[in-house]
């Protein structure tokens, strides 16, 4: 998954998150959700950190 906003590019691999136990289908839909929020002036942007057990993706 990645995210390109004002040429600020941020990656993450899928496989790492599945092997966390994170659901990257999930993931990519809170990104639709604040692309469209960023789109439609609800919001500036987001910030967010994907962890578990103290390891960061």
């Amino acid at each position: 998954m990645a995210t390109i906003l004002r040429n600020h590019v941020q990656s993450i691999h899928e496989k790492a998150l599945e092997m966390a136990g994170f659901d990257p289908a999930r993931l990519a839909r809170v990104r639709e959700a604040t692309l469209n929020g960023i789109d439609n002036d609800r919001c500036h942007g987001v910030s967010m950190i994907v962890a578990s057990h103290g390891k960061l993706f």
